[in-house]
């Protein structure tokens, strides 16, 4: 799994991934976030950054099919 944002690669860890076929969101495990030091600000929003950084990111928004 690879984080990235705005184009650019944040961080990567090896995860197994589950495909369902009722959820449109990206559903992430604490162990998968920690491991990409991210750091949740505001979860409706979705607004985050990464451990020791001060830059707010937006989560891009899901498409709904």
């Amino acid at each position: 799994m690879t984080l990235i944002s705005e184009g650019e690669e944040l961080g990567s860890v090896i995860a197994d991934v589950s495909i369902s076929k009722i959820e449109n969101e990206v559903l992430l495990s604490n162990a998968i976030t920690s491991a990409l030091r991210i750091i949740i600000e505001n979860p409706f929003n979705g607004l985050w950054r990464l451990r020791g950084e001060s830059k707010i990111r937006k989560s891009v928004e899901p498409e709904y099919w």
